[in-house]
């Protein structure tokens, strides 16, 4: 029997039954988050996030030490971090376990509910909603970080993309429809998991020349053509089709989605401009500023030897 025939048998068709479930997966999805947040600020930089706890309580010295000791072994690893970042580390390693998660289970749904979502208007899966429910929880997790953390242009940015992943996820409930739009969305947090690892090998300062960098730039390039490129193209083209063929739906619907769908497509726009941007273009940039430099070093140098071979021979003439 399938996950999905296993959830549609627990709930027997009750409606409340369902709305609980559902409820208690995004609030046990929320509490999970954050808890795992905690648990790695904890782990990484307890001196940082937990200082008035640490010294409130009160330890021997022989403990004092020992916690030293061992506060320096689990920072040692981002210590090279500036205090001001750090909460990123941490926020990036949850988002991380999100789209490990969320990317698996969602090909999993597509795979075991495919001929269900076929139907892209009415296609509804149980398996599915449970997944929707447990990013809900996530995406509330993170809109809240971003909020206590996070400044300027860069938070609304994130805070804007939260809420319409929100709106998106809660689409099949609210209205009944449009599950496969919100697989589509999910999927793209396949490519996620390379850009999460990316960065994350950025603020350890990773060398860009070494081979595991490169294997992930490149696999973050190619996800990211094939898990969020393509089905946004598949989004865009699906909801033209689908307004232009007559069909009816309430004008808040159609504005929602499409805010939701091209806001996706411009956010993955200006993701890929900036991957591209300083994964390939900026190594241009800095090696033909490399070779300029030594064009310059050399012509100095040429030139200085060229004066001074002058200069001899100036002086052997003289003499």
């Amino acid at each position: 029997m399938s996950l999905n025939k296993l959830i549609k048998n627990f709930i027997n068709n009750d409606k409340e039954k369902a709305t609980l479930l559902y409820i208690s997966i995004a609030f046990g999805s929320l509490i999970f988050f954050r808890a795992t947040l905690y648990s790695l600020r904890w782990f990484f930089f307890r001196k940082h996030f937990f200082k008035k706890i640490i010294t409130e309580t009160k330890l021997s010295s022989k403990k004092i030490n020992e916690k030293n000791k061992d506060d320096n072994k689990l920072t040692s690893y981002f210590c090279n971090v500036p205090p001001e970042k750090r909460w990123r580390i941490t926020n990036e390693i949850v988002s991380l376990i999100h789209s490990i998660i969320s990317a698996f289970w969602t090909i999993f749904v597509l795979i075991e509910g495919y001929n269900i979502l076929n139907d892209y208007e009415r296609g509804f899966t149980y398996n599915g909603a449970i997944l929707c429910m447990m990013s809900l929880g996530y995406f509330k997790s993170d809109m809240i970080d971003t909020l206590v953390n996070e400044r300027g242009f860069k938070m609304f940015e994130l805070v804007t993309h939260h809420i319409l992943s929100i709106i998106g996820v809660l689409l099949p409930f609210t209205i009944g429809k449009y599950m496969q739009l919100v697989m589509m969305g999910l999927i793209m947090e396949m490519n996620s998991i390379f850009l999460h690892i990316r960065l994350l090998m950025m603020y350890k300062n990773f060398d860009k020349k070494k081979k595991s960098f490169k294997i992930v730039s490149i696999l973050s390039v190619i996800t990211f053509v094939i898990f969020r490129i393509f089905p946004n193209i598949y989004l865009v083209i699906l909801y033209i089709y689908f307004f232009a063929s007559g069909k009816k739906e309430t004008i808040i619907v159609a504005i929602l989605i499409f805010f939701i769908v091209f806001g996706l497509l411009a956010s993955n726009i200006v993701m890929f401009i900036r991957l591209i941007k300083t994964d390939y273009l900026n190594k241009k940039k800095k090696n033909s500023q490399r070779n300029n430099i030594k064009k310059k070093k050399n012509i100095s140098n040429t030139s200085s030897t060229s004066t001074s071979t002058k200069i001899k021979n100036s002086e052997y003439t003289n003499v």
